[in-house]
């Protein structure tokens, strides 16, 4: 009887390829978030910082290959691994939970007179043919990043200068243009030039990997030696993927990950 029943269990075989592949995390109404929490808007540095230290603990128990973040969304890429029998079911809701415990964790701690609010993000799962296809991802999502930018920014000016409702302000830029979002923020201004938006808003942030020499004491020898190690190291100023230099960049780094 017992059986019958574990076999009604859904997707609990469905399992990932044997390659290299992006999960993606998305924040659950983390508008409403922001509201409570009191944070700046369109974006807190804090929110980013929090952000990034929940995904570094990922590194550290879970060693992905790198890690893109933008607004609300993550994009870790793991290479090719047995993560959990390479189970969707698995890594979807590990992945999610351990995100956001994480998050709301790194809040508390940065947010002590605050009370923050249960966190919550979904997940999906995205297999990788070869390194270009991870690069023309990681750019698809840089185009999302640069596009959620401006939009969060005229979002914000049609609000405190237009007088729109949020309801209003979401309407009015439903399907509109990257130029027209410029000409919005331009026109009611929100304290801010086009020129001094920081660099991240704008193209996300990029966690990766990197080797480093380290000199230190072998007893057993009794002599000094240059040992190499490795850290996390977080990008805060991306060039563009579309160009060359950053395409170069992704390459670079995804090198021994196919």
């Amino acid at each position: 009887m017992y059986n019958k029943l574990k076999c009604k269990e859904a997707y609990t075989d469905v399992r990932v390829p044997a390659a290299p592949f992006f999960v993606r995390l998305d924040g659950w109404r983390f508008h409403s978030l922001t509201e409570k929490l009191k944070l700046k808007k369109p974006f807190d540095r804090l929110l980013a910082e929090c952000m990034i230290e929940a995904v570094k603990n990922i590194f550290r128990l879970f060693n992905p290959a790198l890690a893109y973040l933008f607004s609300d969304e993550i994009s870790i890429l793991f290479p090719k691994t047995n993560l959990f029998g390479l189970r969707v079911e698995k890594i979807d809701s590990i992945l999610a939970g351990f995100t956001s415990s994480g998050l709301h964790k790194a809040l508390t701690k940065r947010l002590p007179d605050r009370d923050v609010p249960a966190l919550s993000l979904d997940c999906r799962i995205i297999p990788m043919k070869n390194p270009e296809e991870a690069v023309n991802y990681l750019t698809w999502r840089q185009s999302e990043a640069y596009r959620n930018c401006y939009n969060s920014y005229a979002y914000q000016a049609l609000i405190r200068k237009a007088g729109l409702t949020p309801q209003e302000a979401a309407q009015r830029l439903k399907d509109v243009k990257l130029s027209r979002l410029m000409e919005l923020i331009k026109r009611y201004g929100i304290d801010l030039n086009l020129s001094d938006i920081p660099r991240w808003h704008e193209r996300g942030i990029l966690i990766h990997w990197e080797t480093y020499k380290k000199m230190g004491y072998d007893p057993v020898r009794g002599i000094y030696m240059t040992a190499e190690r490795r850290r996390l190291k977080v990008e805060w100023f991306l060039p563009s993927f579309i160009m060359e230099e950053g395409r170069s960049m992704l390459r670079g780094l995804l090198r021994d990950v196919f």
